[in-house]
């Protein structure tokens, strides 16, 4: 993966779920994704949302379709101060639908 998007390397994934309409993953709250006050970069969540919703994409879609993410809209609700689990969840989405679809990656941090 990394080979492909470098970029994703970053936030170090470690995938805990990869089957067609779920993908999880965990990202480690540590120094290097960290921003100015100390927790998680916003940036880092946009990446690892970016990765697990594209996955679980890439694991879902019929044979011979292919996808490009075009927007993201992004809600910050809380700080991120402990390790985080992404969470992308297709099972609401018609797959069979061609054309711009809306896929939800949603967070949790390991307090709640």
């Amino acid at each position: 993966m990394s080979s492909q998007a470098p970029y994703f390397s970053t936030i170090d994934p470690q995938f805990v779920c990869v089957k067609p309409g779920h993908v999880e993953a965990i990202i480690k709250n540590r120094k290097k994704i960290h921003n100015h006050l100390g927790t998680v970069h916003a940036a880092a969540m946009c990446n690892a949302a970016e990765l697990v919703g594209g996955i679980m994409t890439d694991v879902t879609l019929p044979d011979k379709r292919r996808w490009i993410p075009s927007a993201m809209n992004v809600k910050y609700l809380v700080k991120a101060k402990t390790d985080l689990r992404a969470v992308a969840d297709g099972s609401g989405i018609d797959w069979s639908t061609v054309g711009e679809t809306f896929r939800l990656v949603v967070f949790w941090d390991f307090n709640s």
